[in-house]
């Protein structure tokens, strides 16, 4: 069952990216494209691209708007840049599928006035050597100091998480602190 599945997921990566490179190789001789197009017909060329894409972060707003340390480990995560700045410190590591939003919308709008959203005062900082686990969202404006912890399918939603503390729940709260022992990290209680 799971290698039928798998080789679903496969095919349908395949014609995915087949329709987009279509779309892009246009510039290419027709012998360039088939070329191009064969290869990706091939089982280990579909199964790099879905793994590749499996670790793609995607971004949205302004690019010079994120700030991120070279050390950081972001996987599959969501920045959305649009409502201010984001900082990602050094160390800092995402599990899969994390969103980091500085973006909202006026709930109290309706129709195509709900589509506005503030550019500017949301900004998000994430300090050095935080974790945040998989599909946990962070919402701006938000700081996040060192060495803090953000459980798995937490919500932080704005605010400030203090630095060796770890947040857990929707929305995320105190939890408990980590204190650093002989080199080590060990938790304790909030």
């Amino acid at each position: 069952m799971l290698e039928r599945v798998k080789r679903a997921f496969v095919r349908r990566v395949r014609n995915l990216v087949a329709a987009e490179m279509e779309r892009h190789l246009s510039m290419y001789s027709d012998g360039e494209r088939a070329r191009v197009l064969s290869y990706l017909d091939t089982d280990s060329a579909a199964a790099t691209l879905a793994d590749r894409l499996k670790r793609t972060v995607s971004t949205w707003g302004d690019p010079r708007r994120l700030h991120i340390a070279s050390s950081a480990i972001l996987n599959n995560a969501t920045l959305n840049a649009n409502s201010g700045d984001i900082t990602i410190g050094d160390n800092t590591i995402f599990g899969h599928n994390v969103s980091i939003i500085t973006g909202t919308h006026p709930i109290s709008e309706l129709g195509s006035d709900r589509h506005q959203f503030p550019t500017s005062g949301r900004d998000i900082t994430i300090g050095k050597g935080v974790w945040i686990a998989t599909n946990a969202v962070v919402i701006g404006p938000c700081t996040i100091g060192d060495d803090a912890v953000i459980a798995a399918g937490s919500i932080v939603v704005g605010g400030d998480v203090p630095p060796g503390t770890v947040y857990a729940g929707v929305p995320a709260r105190l939890l408990r602190r980590v204190h650093p022992v002989a080199g080590k990290a060990q938790l304790g209680q909030a």
